[in-house]
This record gives C-alpha cells, sequence and structure tokens, in this order.
C-alpha cells in the first residue's frame, strides 16, 4: 500500500497524492499544508520538515522523515532536525505564510493583472479604425476644409451605430461630426443651451456671464438613442469601457469646457447640486483662462468616504485653439487609465494616468456628458468673458462590448 501511494516523488509545483487536489503554486501548497488536517501527511517535500504537522502522527514518506519506524511504519521515536525548539517555530511559520498568501490575494484583486495590457490593446484598436476610416487625413491645419468628406455614425461592421439589444453594448462606434449638417449627433440630447453642427464639429455655445442666463450655458448627454432608457457606462453586465472623444475647449476667460462621465442618483443629472457625493470621471475639463486641459476622479467607496483624485493636468498646449484627442479605458472598479494625444502625432503620449482599486476607481453606473459653463459667478472662477464663446467635439468614439 504505501509503496503504491509513493511510487514516484511528488512536487507541490505538479501533483499531489489522490486525496489532495492539485495546487498551482509552492505558497499554496504550503497554506493548504497549514490549514488542512493534520492527518494528510502523505504530502511529500524534498525537505526533511513538514511544515504544521505533528512529527509523532506522520506516517514515513520513504526514508526523508528522521527516526525510528516499526515493522508496520509507525513512528517510534521521531528526530527533530535543527532541536525542539526549531519544531516549536513552526505554526509561527504556517501563520505568517498564511497572512501573506491571504495579502497577495487581495493585492490581486484591486490591481487586477493585465489591465494595463488591455489598455493599450483598445488603444490601438481605436487608431486602426479611425485610420482605416480616414479620419487622420489632412489633418495637419486647425480646421479641416468645409468640403472634407466625413464618415457617418459608424461600427467596425460598417453598420450604423447602436445599442446591441442582447447585449446592451456599444460596439466600437465612431461619431464624426465634421461634416456640418450632414453628420450625425446620434445618440445624443440637449439638455440646455445652444448646439449646432456646422463645419468645424458640433459646436456648444455661452454667450453670457451668470448662472441662470440663457445660453450661459449649454450641456449635452449620451443617451445611445433611447429616451426612455438612457444608456449608462461601467456597469456589472459591460464593466470595461473605451471612450476618446476629440475636443477643443473654449479659449475665453470664465469659460469651462468638458467632458465627463457622472452617476445619477434620484433622478437628478445634477448629484453634487442635490447634495449627493457621487462617483465621476472627468475626462477632460479646461479653463478657457488656462493653457493646459485637466483629469480628475470623484470616488464615493462608501463607508462615509469621498475621494478626489485629481485635477492633474496633461501635457496639452493651447487646447482652447487647438483640438486633441482625450481618451480613457475603465475596467468597473478596479482600474482606470486617462491620457491625452494630438492626432498629428499620435505616438506621443501627453500626460497619462493610471488609478487602480475599488477605493479610487468608481463602481456605479455612470452617465456621459458634455458642453460648456460660464464660471463668472464663482468667486474661485479665472475672468470673465461677455462675448460668444464656444467649444468643439470633433468627434467621439465609443466601445463597450467586450
Amino acid at each position: 500500500m504505501e509503496a503504491r501511494l509513493w511510487k514516484r516523488k511528488m512536487n507541490f509545483m505538479e501533483d499531489g497524492p489522490p486525496h489532495f487536489p492539485r495546487v498551482p503554486n509552492a505558497k499554496f501548497a504550503t497554506l493548504l499544508l497549514c490549514a488542512g488536517n493534520s492527518g494528510l501527511v502523505r504530502l511529500h517535500t524534498s525537505s526533511p520538515v513538514l511544515i504544521g504537522l505533528s512529527p509523532r502522527r506522520a506516517v514515513r514518506p520513504m526514508s526523508h522523515m528522521p527516526g525510528a519506524y516499526d515493522d508496520h511504519g509507525r513512528m517510534v521515536r521521531v528526530s527533530y532536525p535543527g532541536g525542539r525548539r526549531a519544531w516549536a517555530l513552526q505554526p509561527a511559520i504556517c501563520i505568517f505564510i498564511l497572512a501573506t498568501c491571504f495579502y497577495a490575494c487581495a493585492v490581486a484583486r484591486e490591481v487586477p493583472q493585465g489591465a494595463a495590457v488591455r489598455a493599450d490593446a483598445a488603444h490601438q484598436e481605436m487608431l486602426d479604425f479611425l485610420e482605416s476610416a480616414g479620419v487622420f487625413t489632412n489633418i495637419s491645419t486647425l480646421i479641416r476644409s468645409k468640403s472634407a468628406a466625413s464618415v457617418s455614425p459608424q461600427q467596425s461592421d460598417g453598420g450604423p451605430c447602436r445599442v446591441d439589444p442582447v447585449r446592451g453594448c456599444i460596439n466600437r462606434c465612431w461619431v464624426d461630426f465634421q461634416n456640418g449638417q450632414n453628420a450625425k449627433t446620434w445618440g445624443w440630447v440637449l439638455n440646455i443651451g445652444y448646439a449646432h453642427l456646422d463645419w468645424e464639429g458640433w459646436r456648444m455655445h455661452s454667450t453670457a456671464n451668470g448662472v441662470g442666463v440663457r445660453n450661459s450655458n449649454t450641456r449635452v448627454h449620451f443617451d445611445g438613442g433611447n429616451a426612455k432608457n438612457p444608456y449608462f457606462f461601467n456597469t456589472a453586465k459591460n464593466p470595461k469601457t473605451s471612450i476618446m472623444v476629440w475636443l477643443r475647449g473654449a479659449p475665453d476667460a470664465g469659460k469651462i469646457s468638458n467632458l465627463y462621465l457622472m452617476e445619477s442618483r434620484g433622478g437628478s443629472d445634477d448629484g453634487f447640486q442635490k447634495g449627493y457625493r457621487i462617483d465621476e470621471i472627468d475626462l477632460v475639463q479646461m479653463y478657457g483662462s488656462k493653457s493646459s486641459s485637466e483629469r480628475c476622479v470623484y470616488s464615493n467607496p462608501g463607508s462615509n468616504r469621498f475621494i478626489k483624485t485629481g485635477p492633474n493636468a496633461y501635457s496639452t498646449s493651447n487646447p482652447g485653439r487647438e483640438p486633441y484627442m482625450y481618451e480613457l479605458y475603465m475596467e468597473r472598479g478596479r482600474y482606470l487609465k486617462m491620457w491625452a494625444f494630438h492626432p498629428s502625432n499620435r505616438n506621443s503620449i501627453l500626460g497619462m494616468q493610471e488609478y487602480s482599486g475599488s477605493d479610487a476607481v468608481p463602481d456605479s453606473n455612470l452617465r456621459m456628458y458634455a458642453g460648456i459653463w460660464d464660471c463668472s459667478s464663482e468667486s474661485w472662477c479665472p475672468g470673465k468673458f461677455s462675448g460668444d464663446a464656444s467649444m468643439v467635439i470633433k468627434g467621439i468614439w465609443i466601445h463597450t462590448c467586450y
């Protein structure tokens, strides 16, 4: 019987005995040893010491356990390698290994392996599609010609942008706003203010000072083409999100241009104004008087905590005159990456930042908004401008079907 059980040498990295499961690595094998029944003594190790097992109950695995045995393989006298004091330390060693393994598991949950690789793959997939659609053609000047060709909202399969009726996700959708009245604002709805399509893109205006004045603010939101059932990003069903917006902010003082994702509570689109502390991701926010654009993340992980990460500046130059592409890749509650680049130099990443863990990365359903607003009534607002200011969205990429 003993000869059958110990016919071949068993290694923690490979196999266990017939009554013990395979384990992926030596650490977890040791973990199972520490936590398991002390009767499981036929586990083999090249070391003469079986950590965490009572040597007086051990059945001799071949001749590796020092001591004396009777004719039936029962141990009648045991030797203590290193002395009794060394053996007395084994429980403490087990506790240390257990704590290490549990900590390693917790870290693995907080920082998903391969998320950064998936973010890079999503970025390259977006670039390849836009290249094939001719988006990067004739962009050496700030404003494309009025006669420049433009593609209609489309997916990689050539069909129109749409929400998959079964999976509830959006598959590689690019909406180009640069062809004037022939362009389509698929999935977007005007909330307040004044916005229209022209030869530069989808233009949103702010024409007066002060909150509450007509046209002082313009905001649009994305509903995926279904006003009764608006589209949410970052859901449990579709936890991965890739978004890129091609945007030029308003260059005028006192005007803020932005595109952001925000949690919606209590049926309100203005969570902060209603007193909620909600999840929000500002993919891009630009103050007209500044020469750079910014990003910021607000997270409400619970337990009366509210975490703000940022704002942090992209390395953009004059984003009120020059349109940049701002991109994010997100995995719900686990990983978020945001960065910017200029379409004429797509290999130069401008101000990339990564976030990981449930404290920093929102885990709620998010809606997407864009717009321009006047901050001149606020004490912190950097300047005022009473003329017609406008921001422009030239195009947007959305992909959530992973």
